[in-house]
């Protein structure tokens, strides 16, 4: 062996080569991170992002503003004062009204209004009429599945309960009250089902005496619908809810093209419900037929004030604080929704 070969088979004891090391499998991506339950395209944040004003809305109203407004749940110095009784041994002593005493030398305690948990028990329509919708806006019925999940979500915040009715002709689905993170989950699964395909004719009369069974127990009725049915066999089918002393919101959602039709200068209409077809100009009829849509609206708005129920149009265009406010107004009593 040369010197050569000696020194470079000493150089190479000194740095021997690397051990070969075994190629690591890079682990799969993790799937999006979903609760138990979750139906993605309902509450999907991104999909929320109109709603993210909700979400922040919602957690504003309930831990700032609306905690003002919202009646304590047990008696005591902040819940809703009703009126006075004669004091009797055993009334608590704190509850004495004393500016009472010092004018009148009797003593009388104050009697507080408790405040109970509501329920709402969203109806939501899920017939063919529903399923307009033109590019950049939403179909009628996924507007109509988003609002009530939103108000379900709110409901659960607020620590209320949430029941779900879908009809069409009848009513195909319900989910009874609950109020837990479970119950929302499954009302919104419901919704989530009902948007793969929206069918069948309006009967928004014979649903609501399919309801009265259903809701149990007293509370606030949401209806969400494009009111295309027989507003007379309607309105007395919502007279059920009010002889039960029951408070209504009805959330009429329109799209832009329903309220006022298409500028194109020939359009071929399809009647959702029946399938049936007219081809006309609608520059000919627009008059007529913005006549009868202000007929209609004006017929709800007027109908639902001589009951005393809550009426506001959501337009598929518009914000979807809309309707939170509408219900926020009817939950908080704060008056009449335009």
């Amino acid at each position: 062996m040369s010197l050569r070969d000696t020194l470079k088979q000493a150089k190479d004891l000194q740095h021997p080569p690397p051990l070969p090391v075994r190629a690591r499998k890079e682990p799969p991506p993790l799937p999006a991170k979903q609760m138990p339950g979750e139906r993605i395209g309902i509450l999907r944040p991104q999909e929320l992002d109109p709603l993210k004003n909700l979400l922040l809305f919602a957690k504003s109203i309930v831990e700032g503003w609306f905690a003002g407004k919202h009646r304590s749940l047990d008696f005591g110095s902040n819940a809703e004062f009703a009126e006075h009784k004669a004091y009797i041994a055993g009334d608590p002593v704190g509850q004495v009204d004393w500016k009472v005493y010092a004018r009148s030398r009797k003593l009388v305690v104050k009697k507080y209004r408790e405040e109970k948990d509501m329920t709402g028990y969203v109806i939501v329509d899920m017939s063919r009429s529903m399923a307009y919708g033109v590019r950049g806006r939403d179909a009628k019925f996924l507007r109509a599945a988003r609002i009530a999940a939103s108000l379900a979500y709110l409901m659960h915040r607020q620590g209320d309960k949430s029941a779900l009715a879908l009809f069409n002709e009848k009513v195909v689905r319900s989910v009874p009250a609950g109020g837990t993170r479970r119950h929302l989950f499954d009302l919104i699964g419901a919704l989530e089902d009902a948007c793969q395909s929206p069918r069948g004719k309006t009967g928004a009369h014979d649903a609501l005496s399919d309801c009265v069974p259903l809701f149990k127990k007293r509370g606030s009725v949401i209806v969400i619908s494009d009111f295309f049915t027989d507003l007379d066999a309607f309105f007395d089918a919502i007279g059920q809810f009010l002889h039960r002393r029951m408070k209504v919101l009805l959330l009429h959602v329109m799209d832009p093209d329903e309220y006022a039709l298409p500028p194109v200068p020939l359009a071929r209409f399809q009647d959702m419900e029946t399938g049936e077809f007219v081809q006309v100009a609608p520059d000919e009829i627009r008059e007529t037929y913005q006549r009868e849509m202000d007929a209609m609206i004006t017929r709800l708005r007027t109908e639902s004030q001589r009951r005393g129920i809550e009426y506001q149009i959501l337009r598929t265009e518009s914000p979807y604080i809309e309707a939170i406010e509408a219900w926020l107004g009817l939950r908080g009593n704060r008056g009449s929704a335009s």
